[in-house]
């Protein structure tokens, strides 16, 4: 499936590379096409179908094949079935890039060193050279797209060098001397993870009038810390159980940390977003006595906002004494706490149960197409989602949507299915776990094969713990066009995901932890939506709307709903896993 993923990448950025666009003709064709945006351009894409041709295909879209080779140049290796075809959107801004030339990666470089001495970003890059997201490798030959003139480090100056320590980070490194990571990486392209004993450069950077840059100041996890206050800064608060006084850590503990890195990655992007940050971090060490001792501090007072931890009973401590000071509140972890419903400062920052599945019912519908819905029903099977089962029924009632019920006993069999006619259906399981899964996958795809060939098309929709699903279980709902809801975003191979993962193994030294959804990425948006959202003037959060802040994972639609008090967020997603490998993230209106 990564080989799969890799091979659609590589047709879309070879298409984004090519110096001449289709004619008007292809562009006029293919306006009925969806379209999808990479990498913040829009192009219109086709699944090729089993049996297609290139010849065929000329014909479908009133193109010449060579007009469709200069479209999609991995053609000429030729084409296969579920294969994703890329045409450029008409009045597509910048859709073609023109190419600088190439680049040999000489041993010591890095993804943001070579990204620098070319002027474009390390997003651009990696977009042009889809390889790069398993790593950077010597002697590998890069695309590199026209950029500005080449960077120096013209405002940077020699300054010392440094003997890192065990435990050092280029983060710890790079607060502790004054600068940013960005110019600590300058200053040293052949480092990618730093190692005890090793000697790295620290330059000294100056603005244009000579004075030293101001930076983003923040603090690692620690018991405690006194900051002075200043004006016109930006002050944000992580409560969190780091427990940093156990050994081993926890695993708890582990992602907890996990989530403030990528906190402090937003952080470091958002440098130059207006007035200063600063980020105060507590360890509560799991303890109630020990937060009651955290909000005794007198630097409490002055923030903006409060990350709070994933325990009910200190949540409402620290809602209580936001309410008091006037403090936002925002909840990134207890997904069924409702203190919002009656604390004007806290957000609840997970979509409720009730909200994600009206919201679900109705993108789902709006994707029926006509299928004929086939809910299925195993005899003392799991029915973990029957409240969900019901409301979708429901509003199939209410829409005069006719739909079948299909019990069957243990695993589903081919003469379950044989009372179905040929046609196109969608089917809906009682169950989103796994062991339920498996007994119904094999039997839907065979069935899928069957309707194909007779013209009709099977689908399934699901549920959001499919997002959990690897080997042979993520296959079957990948054949199968699986549709399902979620509170966050599945693709890993995503380009800004890959860069936020890059970036965090060259500050920390190793990759994000395997988890869904990932607590580095999740404490990244976290931290990118309450940087933006305080930018602005007056530093409230607790208004009756938040800008919309769409993220790499997470997604904020923040708002006052109802008769509720405080504020929640109404971002839902639905997620497409294409028979193709290729996966589809609508975020809802």
């Amino acid at each position: 499936m990564k080989m799969r993923r890799l091979h659609i990448a590589l047709a879309f950025v070879l298409a984004l590379v090519a110096l001449t666009l289709c004619s008007q003709d292809v562009k006029a064709s293919v306006k009925e096409l969806p379209v999808t945006t990479v990498n913040g351009r829009s192009y219109y894409y086709y699944e090729v179908q089993p049996k297609e041709t290139i010849y065929s295909l000329t014909h479908k879209f009133g193109i010449s094949i060579e007009e469709m080779f200069e479209a999609n140049p991995s053609l000429r290796d030729g084409l296969k079935a579920h294969q994703v075809l890329y045409f450029p959107v008409d009045g597509n801004d910048g859709a073609a890039v023109s190419i600088a030339g190439t680049h040999t990666v000489v041993k010591g470089e890095t993804i943001y060193g070579i990204s620098q001495k070319y002027g474009i970003t390390s997003e651009e890059l990696v977009a042009l050279n889809p390889s790069l997201k398993d790593g950077l490798k010597a002697g590998e030959t890069l695309i590199i797209a026209q950029g500005q003139a080449v960077k120096t480090m013209s405002q940077s100056r020699a300054g010392k060098t440094h003997l890192v320590q065990e435990g050092e980070t280029l983060f710890s490194i790079a607060r502790a001397n004054g600068i940013t990571v960005e110019q600590l990486e300058a200053a040293n392209p052949a480092v990618t993870v730093l190692k005890q004993g090793q000697v790295i450069n620290i330059p000294e950077v100056v603005t244009e009038s000579g004075n030293r840059s101001e930076e983003v100041v923040a603090s690692e996890p620690a018991e405690e810390i006194a900051p002075v206050v200043e004006k016109g800064e930006t002050r944000i608060a992580v409560i969190l159980p780091f427990m940093l006084k156990q050994s081993p850590m926890p695993k708890a503990a582990a992602r907890h940390l996990e989530f403030y890195k990528g906190f402090l990655l937003a952080v470091d992007s958002l440098r130059n977003s207006g007035n200063a940050l600063k980020i105060y971090a507590y360890d509560t060490a799991g303890s109630t006595d020990t937060v009651a001792m955290i909000l005794k501090r007198p630097e409490l007072k002055k923030m903006h906002v409060i990350v709070a931890p994933d325990d009910d009973k200190q949540l409402e401590m620290i809602a209580r004494y936001c309410r008091q000071n006037e403090i936002a509140v925002f909840n990134a972890f207890l997904v069924k706490d409702t203190t919002y419903v009656s604390n004007p400062m806290v957000i609840q920052a997970n979509i409720s149960s009730e909200q994600m599945y009206s919201r679900a019912v109705t993108g789902m519908l709006g994707r029926l197409n006509g299928a004929v819905p086939v809910f299925l029903k195993r005899q003392g099977g799991a029915t973990d989602k029957a409240e969900f089962v019901q409301l979708l029924q429901a509003e199939m009632r209410n829409r005069n949507i006719a739909f079948k019920t299909l019990t069957y006993s243990e695993k589903l069999k081919d003469t379950d299915l044989a009372k179905l006619t040929a046609g196109d259906y969608v089917f809906i399981p009682e169950s989103g776990r796994a062991s339920e899964a498996g007994n119904y996958l094999s039997a839907l795809n065979a069935f899928r094969d069957k309707m194909l060939g007779g013209g009709g098309d099977v689908k399934l929709w699901g549920y959001p713990e499919w997002t959990t699903f690897k080997g042979e279980m993520l296959e079957g709902i990948k054949s199968l066009n699986a549709l399902i809801y979620s509170r966050f975003s599945d693709d890993a191979g995503a380009w800004d995901a890959t860069i936020v993962n890059a970036k965090y193994s060259q500050w920390y030294g190793g990759k994000m932890s395997e988890d869904v959804p990932s607590q580095g990425l999740l404490g990244f948006d976290v931290g990118m939506f309450l940087v933006k959202s305080l930018s602005g003037a007056g530093k409230s959060l607790t208004g009756d709307t938040v800008p919309t802040y769409r993220g790499v994972q997470n997604s904020y639609m923040i708002g006052r709903r109802g008769d509720c008090k405080g504020l929640s967020n109404n971002a839902l997603y639905l997620i497409n896993y294409r028979p193709s490998g290729l996966v589809e993230n609508y975020l809802l209106p």
